[in-house]
């Protein structure tokens, strides 16, 4: 049975590793685990990250998911959602 929402205390966790600082830009990686994610059979979630500052505010912040997160991630979310 999928859970919804809010139905697992959730300690999401974002970490990031390998960061690039260049003048107002951040680039690299991520990691993002949670009790909700755990509740679904996935047990991390990670990729690239950048983020764009423009006069001291952010402009834009940009994810791309790893292939093989984004499948696991898929793969839980098909078995959690089948009755």
């Amino acid at each position: 049975m999928m859970r919804l929402a809010g139905e697992v205390e959730d300690t999401t966790k974002i970490a990031s590793s390998d960061d690039i600082y260049d003048a107002e830009n951040a680039t690299g990686k991520f990691t993002l685990t949670g009790d909700n994610f755990m509740a679904i059979g996935v047990d991390v979630l990670s990729g690239d990250y950048e983020v764009v500052v423009r006069d001291g505010k952010l402009a834009s912040l940009t994810t791309v998911a790893d292939a093989e997160s984004l499948q696991e991630s898929g793969t839980a979310l098909a078995a959690a959602a089948t009755p």
